[in-house]
């Protein structure tokens, strides 16, 4: 089982509002791909609560671990498309997954923990989020920084309790930034390998494709070239493929074309869940 531990929104774009959450993102894709899922995450005791709780009902079936709040409201975000390639965001806070209180799920060696930053932004649900890291699995962060809602301090603990880490090529430089690393460097993803001792670490570069540091060996795609609607959710469908095709069993190789094909394939979408079925993508086919 793979158990996704973070923020379900509205985006709020010029036109629409639709359902989101880098995480939320996450783990409907990888229902889709056909992973077994779980969302833990809240939502307010609201129409935008039972609206969204509607829509995950229909997209993963499974809603048991969403928790409702009656005193904070759903998340939102406002999202800003004056550069389609780069979107920008307004974060509501505070909101219910600010919240988050302890599942009632006991995880397992086998299972997964896929999390990020935004919902720890708090107290409250990062507490939450290091008793569910305790438990032995394997540990996904997807460092998915949105300013301010982080601090420098929060993500060095979070790089140490993962097993995988996956961030964009800003968000890398920033890190490397943090111990005084260069970015260029031949081997910085081993040195940052030994450092956060993490057993992959995924830097995804938009249009140019990502790198995949895994078991000691470097591999690089150049990504696939689509016409951009929106960037929206597309890194969470990255990393929804790639997780999807470890679990299967494929090769780097194959991870990183099918993490890339479904990132491209979003991206030339509107906002960060289109329908779409497994054939509508470039994937590797054995």
């Amino acid at each position: 089982m793979i158990y996704c531990f973070g923020e379900i929104l509205w985006d709020v774009f010029p036109q629409k509002a639709l359902p989101g959450g880098a995480l939320m993102n996450v783990c409907i894709h990888l229902h889709k791909l056909g992973s077994q899922t779980k969302l833990i995450s809240a939502i307010g005791n609201d129409k935008a609560g039972a609206d969204l709780k509607a829509y995950l009902h229909q997209e993963l079936k499974d809603v048991s671990l969403i928790q409702i709040k009656n005193h904070l409201a759903t998340g939102k975000v406002l999202v800003n498309l004056d550069d389609p390639l780069n979107a920008r965001y307004e974060i509501v806070k505070p909101v219910a997954y600010d919240e988050i209180d302890n599942p009632t799920v006991s995880l397992k060696e086998d299972d997964a923990l896929v999390f990020g930053s935004l919902a720890s932004r708090g107290r409250y649900t990062k507490n939450t989020l290091l008793k569910l890291l305790e438990k032995s699995c394997l540990k996904i962060f997807d460092i998915n920084l949105r300013a301010p809602h982080y601090t420098e301090a929060s993500l060095k603990q979070f790089l140490k309790l993962a097993d995988w880490v996956k961030l964009n090529d800003d968000e890398f430089e920033l890190v490397c930034s943090w111990y005084q690393l260069n970015p260029q460097d031949e081997s910085i993803l081993q040195i940052l390998a030994a450092l956060w001792d993490v057993k992959l670490i995924c830097v995804t570069m938009g249009g140019k494709g990502a790198v995949l540091y895994i078991d000691g060996q470097t591999f690089q795609h150049s990504g696939f070239q689509v016409e951009v609607v929106d960037t929206v959710g597309a890194g969470d469908a990255f990393l929804a493929a790639l997780i999807h095709s470890y679990q299967i069993g494929y090769t780097p190789e194959i991870m990183l074309n099918n993490a890339c094909a479904l990132g491209a394939f979003v991206a030339g979408k509107s906002g960060a869940n289109p329908q779409y079925q497994i054939d509508d993508v470039n994937f590797f086919k054995l």
